[in-house]
């Protein structure tokens, strides 16, 4: 009775997280990135934040890419949302001279951020160029008020 019940409930398993193997394969010079979200009540309270960056070895003054752009694309089949990242190596920084001539390996941003409804249902599939790493933060509605 144990093994029958298994077996229906098996196909439900495989129904209930959408695999990221649907989506498209990476073009030459890009990466998939793949972000599963975990399950939340209320899923309609919260929001993701995509952000953009490559690690550098640098000094002591404030750097930022220039430039980045992201586009959303609709998975021809499914009607399910990925996206797609362009950004490239250039960057912009202070001109403070700094008192210690060491370099440090850091996190520089792109200033392109993209902000997406929160859905455990489906993974968020980013497609960027090789040596660029997507960081997200999950943001959640915590009172709201209607301004009249």
């Amino acid at each position: 009775m144990k093994k029958l019940i298994l077996l229906l409930l098996l196909p439900l398993l495989s129904l209930s997280a959408i695999k990221d193997d649907i989506y498209p394969k990476a073009e030459k010079e890009m990466e998939k990135h793949t972000i599963i979200l975990e399950e939340k009540e209320k899923e309609e309270n919260y929001m993701v934040k995509l952000k953009f960056g490559r690690e550098k070895l640098l000094d002591c003054n404030n750097y930022f890419l220039l430039g980045g752009k992201i586009e959303e694309k609709i998975l021809e089949g499914y009607g399910y949302n990925y996206y797609i990242f362009n950004g490239k190596d250039e960057m912009g920084s202070t001109k403070m001279g700094c008192s210690v001539n060491t370099k440090t390996q850091k996190d520089v941003f792109y200033n392109v951020e993209e902000i997406i409804r929160y859905n455990s249902k489906l993974p968020v599939v980013i497609y960027a160029p090789k040596g660029v790493f997507v960081d997200y933060a999950v943001y959640e509605k915590i009172a709201g008020k209607k301004l009249k």
